[in-house]
């Protein structure tokens, strides 16, 4: 009797339609729509960056003023975590350089550069911390720290390395690394001529002041700065970036 019971339950389904829709009607996917789209266009209007779609999967395109629209990707990344994404372009601060470059900073750690005549998204990455140069067209940052699978991480054992990003030569932008051995303990500043570049770092138990030049980007000298280490290396405090602006003072 069972058996003839399901049989019948089995001819009433209508062709193409499963036994779970009969019993539980499953919901449509929620999608949060970007509205209004955010759109920015140069100076001189050659230029349109649009961005719209939803926030799972947004579009960025470039659309020139004579016509033609072009979808922009991400440029490549080793780690995923450096990654700033789309789903934040409407709360950045966007502005263009030269009629031509689209720059966007987030949250005082992300930065962004479109490349509006190539069409090219050539940065789009979240930075440990991130300082703009008052004077030239580049920022100087320290890469972003890697998170440990297994225990607590142990910031002692961490070397960072600084970046230099700039806007395009040549047709590419690029990054420039330095290794400076060492765990930087405050934010990097930039001398007032822009050519110099000081910070604090963490070495062995000592506070080290650390003079970089940009080009090329070099450590210039090292020296033990006159201040205890701090007792969380985590924690910029404001009397630490006192005493890094005395320091930067010095350089040319």
């Amino acid at each position: 009797m069972r058996i003839f019971a399901i049989c019948i339950l089995l001819l009433t389904v209508r062709e193409g339609q499963s036994l779970a829709s009969l019993a539980v009607d499953t919901p449509a996917p929620i999608v949060v729509a970007i509205s209004p789209p955010v759109i920015s266009t140069s100076p001189s209007g050659a230029y349109t960056v649009s961005w719209s779609g939803d926030l799972k999967d947004p579009v960025l395109e470039v659309m020139q003023q004579d016509g033609g629209v072009m979808r922009l990707h991400y440029p490549p990344l080793a780690l995923a975590r450096e990654h700033l994404g789309l789903a934040n372009f409407h709360q950045r601060r966007l502005r263009w350089v030269d009629d031509r470059y689209l720059i966007g900073t987030f949250s005082g750690d992300g930065l962004s550069i479109i490349d509006a005549k190539r069409k090219t998204f050539e940065v789009n990455h979240v930075f440990e911390t991130l300082v703009e140069n008052p004077r030239y067209g580049e920022w100087c940052a320290i890469k972003l720290r890697p998170v440990p699978r297994h225990g607590p991480w142990n910031p002692l054992n961490h070397k960072d390395t600084l970046l230099l990003v700039s806007l395009p030569e040549n047709g590419r932008s690029f990054f420039q690394s330095l290794s400076l051995n060492a765990l930087v303990v405050t934010p990097p500043r930039y001398s007032r001529s822009g050519q110099r570049i000081g910070l604090f770092a963490l070495r062995d138990g000592k506070v080290l002041f650390i003079e970089v030049g940009r080009k090329p980007l070099r450590v210039i000298a090292t020296e033990k700065a006159k201040i205890p280490p701090p007792k969380d290396p985590s924690n910029i405090t404001n009397a630490l970036i006192k005493r890094l602006e005395e320091y930067v003072r010095r350089l040319r």
